[in-house]
């Protein structure tokens, strides 16, 4: 069904004529297809590329620590770093002087924060990648906590925001991933998931930080709204539901129209839609693929 087969079935059920509030007719319509898309969802799968990045520091097991006095983690040419910290102190980014062992600051990250908090950057100088031994140096009172200290030798790309944090799940947020998604299915691994793997929020999914492989993930599709003109009766464009689905559209969008106008003919149109909607609910799933596609677009 097209937009101007629902706007001429809709005329039919409640106007002699064209209705002048024709942005009246598509935001009815959109609530209307919004109701339809939870009526029998459409069924899609996103696949997840989960790239387990190895901490150089090691150590899973992401407890805090306090800074009694000083704190440090070594790791060989990292490129990235991360952490988190609260309370007050100070962090640095040091190399080893190959000549004279000595420990040089390269940054210094002052800390003043009373949560934990996650600090992220590179490990560079003068825009060049450090080689050799490469150290994150606490200094604090017994007041400044840290935890999960990272180095990684791998990088997404040239996005801060886009280290990783070490904490043990990673999240993916299938609202940024997938522009149409609208919610996560009851069954959402097909295909099943690491130990430890599940849903928080309703869209986002946490995987184990060590596992690497494709996660699928089935989700509902949220059909694409339709965008508003003055000229319904012209409009071709198919609306986004199966078609059984959308023979129901008519009779919900005119239940909707008639409501303030004609009370009675709109809820005969309601009671009808109701009666056709039970017939549908006994075939409720439908399903299709979608392309596979990571959080960053690879």
């Amino acid at each position: 069904m097209n937009v101007r087969e629902l706007f001429e079935s809709v005329k039919a059920l409640g106007f002699g004529s064209e209705p002048e509030d024709t942005d009246g007719f598509y935001h009815t319509a959109n609530r209307a297809l919004r109701e339809l898309a939870l009526l029998r969802p459409i069924r899609r799968v996103f696949e997840i590329d989960c790239h387990a990045v190895k901490n150089e520091i090691g150590g899973d097991d992401f407890r805090p620590v306090r800074v009694t006095e000083e704190l440090s983690y070594e790791a060989v040419a990292p490129k990235a770093y991360f952490f988190e910290a609260g309370g007050k102190g100070t962090a640095a980014v040091e190399k080893r002087d190959a000549g004279s062992g000595a420990w040089q600051t390269v940054k210094t990250i002052p800390v003043d924060c009373r949560d934990l908090t996650p600090f992220r950057g590179f490990v560079r100088e003068n825009g060049t990648f450090l080689s050799g031994a490469v150290r994150l140096r606490f200094v604090g009172s017994p007041m400044l906590t840290v935890r999960g200290a990272a180095f990684y030798t791998d990088v997404w790309n040239e996005n801060e925001e886009d280290i990783p944090s070490s904490a043990p799940l990673v999240r993916y947020d299938l609202l940024a991933l997938a522009p149409d998604f609208a919610g996560t299915d009851d069954d959402p691994f097909p295909d099943g998931a690491p130990e430890g793997t599940r849903v928080e929020n309703g869209r986002e999914v946490l995987v184990p930080r060590t596992w690497d492989g494709i996660l699928a993930v089935r989700y509902r599709h949220a059909p694409d709204p339709l965008p508003l003109t003055d000229r319904p009766w012209d409009d071709e464009r198919e609306i986004d539901l199966d078609a059984e689905t959308a023979t129901l559209l008519p009779l919900l969008v005119a239940s909707y129209v008639l409501a303030d106008d004609e009370r009675e003919k709109a809820n005969a149109y309601r009671t009808l839609y109701e009666a056709r909607r039970e017939e549908l609910m006994r075939d409720r799933f439908s399903f299709e693929g979608a392309p596979m596609k990571d959080r960053y677009g690879w």
